[in-house]
């Protein structure tokens, strides 16, 4: 469902800014019809997306919290959702590239995983690193809600 089309625009907006009115829980409605949209294109990877919602809220939580380890809490922070980026965009592309590599040297070729790209990875993900970046730099303290959070 893209935000220009009719489904959304005309059924799927309004029931979710309706709801948010009737309930006045704008916040965990707001998490819901999210949730609800992403898997409306991409089901399976609700929850990649809900685990970096997760993984990061308490990163940078624990990195306010524990101020000597801020600077390991970071680095393992950045490195997992650097890390699920890579894996996700440029898995086949590396795999190909050692292959080429492998070839040369008359050993078997690795298969190539095809892993298809979740939407709106890099978006996310570098939202995450930017996040864990301005608390690690002290910009910002975390959010101490992750329904907050979670609808960031």
């Amino acid at each position: 469902m893209l935000f220009s089309s009719p489904t959304f625009l005309f059924y799927f907006l309004p029931l979710t800014l309706l709801l948010a009115w009737i309930t006045r829980r704008n916040r965990v409605v707001l998490l819901i019809c999210s949730l609800i949209f992403y898997a409306w294109g991409e089901p399976t990877y609700v929850f990649l997306l809900v685990f970096v919602i997760i993984f990061n809220y308490y990163v940078g939580e624990a990195i306010q919290k524990y101020v000597e380890l801020s600077k390991l809490l970071f680095l393992i922070g950045v490195i997992t959702d650097i890390t699920i980026l890579a894996i996700f965009k440029y898995a086949d592309f590396l795999i190909e590239n050692l292959n080429g590599v492998l070839r040369e040297f008359a050993f078997e070729a690795l298969p190539i995983p095809n892993i298809p790209l979740p939407l709106g990875i890099s978006f996310f993900t570098f939202q995450a690193v930017a996040y864990l970046i301005d608390i690690y730099m002290g910009r910002i303290s975390p959010s101490h809600s992750l329904l907050r959070f979670a609808v960031f």
